[in-house]
């Protein structure tokens, strides 16, 4: 049976979800309700399919939702650059959040390596 919750980067994916709603809550961000969103659904992507992947009953089929969740990491990372270029995002808050999803892709990429050898 597997158990999502225990999974390193599904805690830190969980985190990140809680600070992309923090941070769009601020300012003007509050109010641009379709970047708001589409942050807020990139974040929640990563984590689900994370918990999607891990439920699966195959390797072969976690590594893809795994695969989908680096790349939610990366298009969350997108829309973190966007929010700092039209002022929403601090360049110090881009940082930080970048390299949360640097670190979680990474562990990703970690998980998908061992999920391909099994």
């Amino acid at each position: 049976m597997s158990q999502f919750k225990k999974l390193l980067v599904w805690q830190e994916a969980r985190e990140l979800v809680k600070e992309v709603y923090e941070i769009s809550k601020e300012g003007d961000f509050q109010r641009d309700f379709g970047l708001t969103n589409q942050m807020r659904r990139a974040a929640i992507s990563i984590v689900s399919n994370i918990a999607e992947g891990d439920r699966l009953n195959s390797n072969a089929q976690s590594v893809n939702h795994f695969y989908h969740a680096r790349a939610s990491a990366a298009e969350l990372q997108t829309q973190l650059i966007i929010a700092n270029d039209i002022g929403y995002l601090s360049k110090d808050n881009l940082t930080i959040m970048e390299d949360k999803c640097e670190k979680i892709s990474a562990m990703l990429n970690k998980l998908i390596s061992v999920r391909k050898r099994t």
